[in-house]
């Protein structure tokens, strides 16, 4: 896909979409693969926040387990992406991004 054709998505969560269909989901469902998620597998999840793919931002994710219920919970936290250019431009605007939380998600454990 294109930067500018990507650009002209209007908002995070639409450039994410059409980065899930075009990019993944386009090329792996027809090899027999299940869409990119946890939605239709066999682990019991549930998405909080986003959808399960956190892509086109810089991020980084935090793990972490109740000890009582030993429900994992996972956050990805993320900024807007930047180029070189822009780094070069006006590094303080990059530096003091305030993170979002691009996706959030839980897994409860499986009791055997």
């Amino acid at each position: 896909m294109g930067r500018l054709r990507w650009r002209a998505c209007s908002n995070r969560s639409s450039r994410l979409l059409r980065t899930r269909r075009q990019v993944l989901d386009d090329r792996i469902v027809p090899l027999g693969y299940s869409p990119i998620g946890l939605e239709d597998s066999n682990i019991d999840a549930q998405l909080l926040q986003g959808s399960y793919i956190a892509a086109q931002n810089y991020g980084w994710s935090e793990f972490e387990i109740d000890p009582a219920t030993q429900q994992l919970t996972v956050t990805t936290y993320g900024v807007e992406p930047y180029t070189a250019e822009e780094i070069g431009a006006d590094p303080g605007a990059i530096a003091t991004q305030t993170p979002f939380i691009a996706n959030q998600f839980v897994v409860n454990p499986q009791m055997d």
